[in-house]
């Protein structure tokens, strides 16, 4: 795979499957600041 089916992959999969996991989603870099989190996890925590 090159660079940019990966970069293709990453958004895809950050911007469809993901926001229709029936749970939460809470991604976390190694500085535990959040990369990424779907709808249910605003929902559920609050958007800040």
């Amino acid at each position: 795979m090159t660079n940019r089916n990966n970069t293709f992959l990453d958004n895809f999969l950050k911007t469809t499957l993901l926001e229709y996991l029936p749970d939460f989603v809470i991604v976390y870099d190694h500085n535990n600041a959040i990369l990424y989190w779907n709808q249910k996890a605003k929902e559920t925590f609050g958007y800040t």
